[in-house]
This record gives C-alpha cells, sequence and structure tokens, in this order.
C-alpha cells in the first residue's frame, strides 16, 4: 500500500458483536464500540496477520505485518446498535479532511454517540435503502 491516506475497513462480527479493524499504510487500528467487550486478540490478530503473510508476502503490497493498535472511539451505550456504531466510524472516518487526527483527537474525546441526531439519521438512511430491496 503506497498511498499514506488509502485505508482498507473491515468490519468485523465476533460472536455477535460488530467491531472495525481499519488497515492502512504501516498501521492496523482496532475501533471497538463495546465499552466491555474483551477484544478476541489473538483470532483478529492471527488472521491479520496471516493476511499479511499471503497479499503482501513480497512486502510491497501491505509491508510487514504492523500489528494491531487499539484507539480510544465512542461507546455505545444499550449494548445492541454495535452495527450501527461501526457504520458510523466508517462515516465519520471517510467525510473526515485527516482521518488520522479524527481517530487520535475526536474519538478519544467522545464517551458515545447521541443517538437522536447521529445514530437514528444513520439508521432511517440504511433502513430506506434496504427495503428498496425487499420490496
Amino acid at each position: 500500500m503506497n498511498n499514506k491516506s488509502q485505508m482498507f475497513f473491515i468490519p468485523w462480527n465476533y460472536e455477535r458483536h460488530w467491531m472495525l479493524e481499519i488497515v492502512c499504510a504501516g498501521k492496523i487500528i482496532h475501533l471497538d464500540p463495546w465499552l466491555r467487550h474483551k477484544r478476541p486478540k489473538m483470532t483478529i490478530d492471527l488472521t491479520l496477520q496471516r493476511a499479511y503473510e499471503l497479499l503482501g508476502g513480497s512486502n510491497e503490497l501491505l509491508g510487514t505485518f504492523p500489528g494491531v493498535t487499539v484507539a480510544a472511539c465512542p461507546k455505545q451505550t444499550l449494548g445492541i446498535e454495535c452495527g450501527f456504531y461501526v457504520l458510523r466510524y466508517i462515516n465519520d472516518i471517510v467525510k473526515a479532511l485527516n482521518s488520522f487526527v479524527l481517530i487520535r483527537e475526536k474519538f478519544g474525546k467522545m464517551d458515545t454517540y447521541d443517538v437522536e441526531t447521529m445514530l437514528l439519521p444513520l439508521q432511517h438512511q440504511w433502513l430506506s435503502k434496504l427495503t428498496r430491496y425487499l420490496y
């Protein structure tokens, strides 16, 4: 990956809980919306390390495996909205001018997303798109 601003988003579902892995030049960032969730470190790290070995065997595509860094991020409050939090993380990061500053500074200062102003609009947006395909 030779473009420093390029990011690969990997939404990760482990035991019915959504998390987000962000693979970018020289780092992997882990975002988990559940405050008390015990991160499945071995599962995530070993899978990503294996992907690096398979895809970046020559170290030209991805480079060497950098390990996974856990970043502070807004946490869910009800225990059921983890998927929408992961979608919101991706939405916020893609729209940010400097994604790394957003993750480091803004996410680290936010305890949670406001349900009314930040999650419900996203839920309505996804439901409206989804219902077009169901009917």
